[in-house]
């Protein structure tokens, strides 16, 4: 009786979040859930999967089918991630209509099946959606705009949305009448975006239906005056500039070796770092802003120079 009690336990344990990997494992997960007791198909809340490497895996492909069958009886699933390698598991929407579970939290990679939209608006509960690809800025932003265009007209599409992360295109799609107060933009190294993308998004980022406080922006691309100072600058001429309390700038990895000099940053990275702090002082509310490059935090090599810059620098955390 004890030992039943300990496996029932440690059963409960393993099986709430599971992260998967491996065709195996995927292989193992689906056959508990499809054939094992039927009690065990209400305990996983959380889900992740993804290759280990990125590529086409087409050892994955025909894992495909059971895995969607699989998801079909997962009563409390709560959470459910795809990672940016799990692009060979596209056409698992086709089947998941109507799944018994209530996502809070989904990230996936960017599908052009109008499924994957369809998926979406039958999930209301979502609240954070984060949406991804190795580039951050896929030709497939495109066609997803397209599909969520296409759904809204028939239904409302993610009411419940509080954190969203994606690409402009996206966002400026999603965030209009939405209560989202935290967004998280990727700028993909291959997006040259016109002037009219940034005003969109600067548009749609002043149109929630709550304040926006919480702004993470992921730079992949080289035209950091225009994505990275000039957006700023503009958000400056909405109400953003009241509300903002946490901004984070994440630069193109590619610019670490003209940053690092043997001793610090060097006088590139401290320009940068005066750049964008010279764009803050507008923000009335902001008490945290960081500024990185590849996990490697920018700081001027004179904070009394750069406080002078930052305005009122005593309320902020850099």
């Amino acid at each position: 009786m004890t030992c039943r009690y300990a496996h029932a336990a440690v059963t409960q344990i393993l099986y709430q979040r599971v992260e998967l990997h491996r065709v195996r494992a995927i292989e193992i997960f689906c056959g508990t859930i499809l054939q094992g007791r039927t009690s065990l198909r209400s305990i996983p809340q959380s889900l992740w999967i993804g290759p280990a490497h990125y590529g086409r895996h087409p050892e994955f492909v025909h894992l495909v089918p059971r895995l969607r069958k699989a998801l079909n009886l997962l009563s409390n699933l709560r959470a459910l991630t795809f990672t940016p390698t799990a692009k060979s598991f596209g056409e698992i929407y086709d089947s998941l209509r109507e799944p018994p579970f209530k996502l809070e939290s989904f990230a996936a990679p960017y599908h052009i099946n109008p499924s994957f939209v369809q998926f979406l608006q039958n999930q209301p509960s979502i609240e954070t959606l984060r949406l991804h690809d190795l580039d951050t800025e896929p030709p497939r932003s495109v066609s997803i705009v397209k599909h969520i265009n296409d759904l809204s007209s028939h239904g409302t599409l993610l009411p419940k949305l509080k954190l969203l992360a994606a690409d402009p295109r996206v966002l400026s799609t999603l965030v209009i009448n939405r209560p989202v107060s935290h967004v998280e933009i990727s700028v993909g190294s291959c997006f040259s975006g016109p002037e009219e993308a940034l005003r969109d998004l600067v548009k749609a980022l002043a149109r929630t239906s709550v304040p926006l406080v919480s702004l993470k922006h992921n730079l992949g691309n080289l035209r950091i005056h225009f994505w990275g100072t000039k957006f700023l600058h503009q958000l400056k001429t909405t109400d953003i500039q009241f509300t903002l309390k946490s901004l984070w700038i994440y630069l193109p990895g590619v610019m670490r070796p003209v940053f690092r000099t043997s001793s610090g940053i060097g006088p590139m990275g401290a320009h940068i770092s005066r750049t964008f702090g010279s764009q803050l002082d507008g923000f009335t509310c902001l008490s945290s802003f960081e500024l990185s490059l590849g996990g490697f935090t920018l700081s001027d090599p004179s904070p009394k120079e750069i406080a002078e810059v930052f305005g009122d620098a005593g309320k902020l955390e850099t």
